[in-house]
């Protein structure tokens, strides 16, 4: 498993909002080029994992 960002937040925020900020990050986007989100899992406090193909 790869850790490619961490997004520190001081409350738990909607699932929608955490995802887009995630995909907003330049570190991501580089690995969300051409490929579809299949999957969304998130935990909140925790865990945001995008399953891409």
């Amino acid at each position: 498993m790869k850790l490619w960002k961490k997004l520190l937040s001081k409350i738990k925020k909607f699932d929608q909002f955490v995802v887009e900020q995630a995909k907003q990050d330049p570190n991501i986007q580089k690995y969300l080029t051409a490929t579809i989100i299949r999957k969304v899992i998130y935990l909140p406090g925790k865990l945001l994992n995008l399953v891409v193909s």
